[in-house]
C-alpha cells in the first residue's frame, strides 16, 4: 500500500511519496512526466534527501475524491464524469509510453478540482495492484458511495461494475457504456437524434450486427458534436454552472513593494560606486560612512522583504467567474458494444441475482454509521466573522467556503473551499482537526499544521482558520 505524506510549501500543498531510486536513477517514465506536461495527471516533481529521492505531486486547490464523496452522494453525472476521465487518462497514457498499471486508482490518490470537477491521477511506477484490480477497487468505491435514489447512476454504474468482474471490456468500454447509455435515452425520448447526425433505431441495429452476429467496428458515433472544440456534447446532462474563485495577487502593492526594494539596490550602488571609482563620484562620501550606508540599507531591504512574504495573503484579493457549461465528452475513437450492453445490468438487480452483490451492497450502510451525534461549539475569539459561534452537532463537520460540501460556511476570501473537518473518535471523547488541503493554513494553540494532518483538539484549545480565531469548547 502507497504510504504519503503532506507537506505545505509557501502558499502550494504537495503529496509526498518515498522513492526506491537514488538520485540520478530515474525510470524514463517519471523523467518523461517531469519534461512534459502530461494533461490528467498530478504535476510531479523530484527531491533529494541523503541520497534518496521523493516524488512531489502538487495537489494546490484540490481535493481527494475519497473526501468529495464522504456520504452516499454519488450521481449519475458523477459516475459519467468519472469513467470519461479514466479513458482520457488511458490515452495520455499510450500517447507518452507510459505504464498503465502505474496509474493509482485509489480514491484517496484521485484529487478533484472542485471549481469544474476535473480529476488528476498519480503516476507511481512501483505501485503494488494491476490496473484491472485497481479499477474494481476503484467502483467498488464508487458503488459504495452511490445515491441509491438515482437509479440512473445505479443502473450505469452495475452495468460498468459487472463488466469489470467477468474481465469483459477493454478501457474504452468505460467511455462506450456512458455513450450508450445517453443513445438509448435519447431513443426513448425521441425516436431519432437531432438533424446534426440523426438516425433511426432501426438504422442503428442494422449498423451494429451482422449476419455472423458480431460488432462492426466504427468509430462515428453520431452524437450531437461541438465542432468547433471537437467533442461530444451530452444533451441529457443538465449544464453545469461553474463558479471559480481564484485568489490573485495585488499588483499595484506588488509594484510598490518592488519600487521600494528597487531604491534601496539603487542607493547601494550609488554608494558603492563613489567608493570604488572616486574619480567619477558625485558626492564626497568617505569609507566608514559608506558602509554605514550600504549595510543599513540591505538590513532595511530585508526587513521589507520579508515583511512582503509574511503579509503576503494580506495583498491577494478574490475574483470571481461564473460559467454555464454544457457536459461533453472528447471526440476519440471507442469500439462499439452489442446493443443489449444493459441487459445483463437489468439481470443483476433481479432478486435471484441479487446475492452475488449483496456485501457490496451493504457495504453503502457503513457510513451511516460513521456520521456521530455530538455537541460542541466554536466561539469566534475576533471580530473577523460575523458569526460569533458555530455550534457543531455531528461529525465529520466540514468548514469551508463552498456551500455544497461543506456542513458551515465562512464567507471570508481567505477561507478555502473546503479548509478544515472536525471529527470524534467513536467510543472516546477525543476530538480532531484536519487541515483539508487549504490554501492559507490552519493552527492549533498557534502551531500551523500540514496539509491534510489530523491534530487532537481540546477543550479551550484556540483553532485559527486562515486569520480567523475560534475557542473550542466541548458541551
Amino acid at each position: 500500500m502507497i504510504q504519503e505524506k503532506y507537506i505545505r510549501d509557501n502558499s502550494n500543498n504537495y503529496m509526498i511519496i518515498e522513492s526506491p531510486e537514488k538520485p540520478g536513477e530515474e525510470s524514463y517514465q517519471i523523467k518523461m512526466l517531469l519534461k512534459n506536461t502530461v494533461n490528467k495527471f498530478l504535476p510531479i516533481t523530484l527531491k533529494s534527501i541523503n541520497n534518496s529521492q521523493r516524488y512531489c505531486y502538487d495537489i494546490s486547490s484540490k481535493q481527494p475524491l475519497s473526501r468529495m464523496y464522504e456520504g452516499n452522494n454519488i450521481t449519475n453525472a458523477d459516475v459519467i464524469n468519472i469513467a470519461i476521465h479514466i479513458s482520457q487518462i488511458t490515452n495520455a497514457v499510450n500517447e507518452y509510453l507510459l505504464e498503465l498499471d502505474c496509474v493509482v486508482l485509489s480514491a484517496r490518490l484521485i484529487y478533484m478540482n472542485i471549481s469544474d470537477k476535473s480529476l488528476y491521477f498519480t503516476y507511481y511506477p512501483y505501485g503494488e495492484n494491476d490496473f484491472a484490480q485497481s479499477l474494481r477497487q476503484l467502483f467498488e468505491f464508487i458503488l459504495e458511495h452511490l445515491d441509491h435514489s438515482d437509479k440512473k447512476a445505479v443502473m450505469l454504474t452495475y452495468g460498468i461494475y459487472q463488466k469489470i468482474l467477468q474481465n469483459d471490456y477493454n478501457i474504452k468500454n468505460l467511455l462506450e457504456n456512458v455513450l450508450e447509455d445517453e443513445k438509448a435515452e435519447s431513443f426513448d425520448e425521441n425516436e431519432s437524434l437531432n438533424k446534426n447526425g440523426s438516425i433511426d433505431k432501426n438504422e442503428w441495429s442494422d449498423k451494429n450486427e451482422n449476419p455472423a452476429g458480431k460488432d462492426i467496428n466504427h468509430c462515428n458515433r453520431n452524437l450531437p458534436k461541438d465542432t468547433s472544440k471537437n467533442r461530444y456534447v451530452i444533451e441529457s446532462v443538465m449544464p453545469e454552472v461553474i463558479e471559480d474563485e481564484k485568489e490573485v495577487s495585488n499588483k499595484n502593492i506588488s509594484n510598490i513593494f518592488m519600487a521600494v526594494k528597487a531604491l534601496f539596490i539603487v542607493i547601494m550602488i550609488f554608494t558603492a560606486f563613489n567608493v570604488i571609482l572616486p574619480r567619477y563620484r558625485v558626492i564626497k562620501i568617505g569609507l566608514v560612512p559608506a558602509v554605514i550606508i550600504i549595510t543599513i540599507t540591505l538590513v532595511v531591504y530585508k526587513l521589507v522583504d520579508i515583511f512582503y512574504e509574511n503579509n503576503k495573503i494580506c495583498f491577494t484579493k478574490i475574483v470571481k467567474n461564473k460559467e454555464e457549461v454544457e457536459y461533453s465528452v472528447p471526440a476519440i475513437e471507442i469500439e462499439p458494444l452489442r446493443p443489449s450492453i444493459y441487459k445483463g445490468v437489468t439481470d443483476k438487480l433481479n432478486i435471484e441475482r441479487q446475492t452475488e452483490y449483496a456485501c457490496t451492497q451493504l457495504l453503502s450502510d457503513y457510513l451511516k454509521e460513521t456520521t456521530l451525534l455530538i455537541s460542541c461549539r466554536l466561539l469566534a475569539q475576533d471580530d473577523l466573522c460575523d458569526e460569533k459561534e458555530i455550534t457543531i452537532r455531528e461529525t465529520p463537520f466540514i468548514i469551508g467556503s463552498y456551500t455544497s460540501k461543506c456542513n458551515y460556511v465562512l464567507s471570508n476570501k481567505l477561507i478555502s473551499r473546503m479548509h478544515i473537518r472536525i471529527t470524534k473518535e467513536k467510543c472516546s471523547e477525543t476530538y480532531y482537526v484536519e487541515d483539508l488541503n487549504s490554501t492559507n493554513g490552519t493552527y492549533v494553540n498557534g502551531d500551523k499544521i500540514e496539509p491534510n494532518e489530523k491534530v487532537q483538539i481540546k477543550e479551550d484549545d484556540i483553532l485559527k482558520i486562515a486569520v480567523i480565531q475560534y475557542r473550542f469548547k466541548i458541551d
